[in-house]
């Protein structure tokens, strides 16, 4: 009887193992625990026209020139293309096509990349995948196509080690550069 007690016991404990394995780890079906990672962008305060009383001869007031927005890591959900909502992100989209209307000669470089979970060919293909699924986001809110470049690196160059849920988080990531 205590044998069969404790055979239940141990195949209980390595049937939920097992499905746990199978369905979160291979498959990638279960929600990711990770808190959601916040990317930061600096915003810069709008220039207020300064106003003084009118001259007979109207004065020109000079442009002034923006600010380059900067780099921005957007951040992906495990095994997704997509990346994960977050208000900053549309506060840079916004920037960036702003700047992009005075410096038409700039160029996006979308570089995706991954944690080091699947093989390297998939990891390659998945941070593609997901440049590519920027680029379309920012294709869609306004900017020209012709100014995107994406390419992947990856599980290549990581910024935290993949030994953690919340480093593999981080490692999932497109970065957005300026040239």
């Amino acid at each position: 009887m205590k044998t069969i007690l404790i055979g239940s016991i141990v195949f209980v404990i390595w049937s939920s193992m097992s499905t746990y394995l199978y369905v979160c780890q291979i498959k990638g079906l279960c929600p990711d625990e990770t808190e959601q990672i916040q990317a930061s962008v600096t915003v810069m305060p709008e220039v207020e026209p300064v106003t003084q009383p009118a001259d007979p001869e109207p004065e020109v007031i000079p442009k002034v020139k923006l600010e380059s927005p900067g780099s921005f890591i957007v951040h992906h959900g495990y095994n997704h293309d997509e990346f994960i909502q977050d208000g900053e992100f549309d506060t840079y989209v916004d920037l960036l096509e702003a700047y992009l209307e005075e410096a038409p000669a700039s160029k996006i470089v979308l570089v995706g990349y991954a944690d080091n979970i699947a093989s390297e060919t998939s990891n390659y293909e998945l941070g593609l995948r997901r440049a590519d699924y920027t680029k379309n986001y920012l294709i869609a809110h306004g900017i020209s196509g012709s100014l995107i470049t994406t390419t992947s690196k990856g599980e290549s160059f990581p910024i935290e080690k993949n030994t953690t849920k919340y480093g593999r988080a981080k490692n999932r990531r497109t970065e957005i550069e300026i040239n």
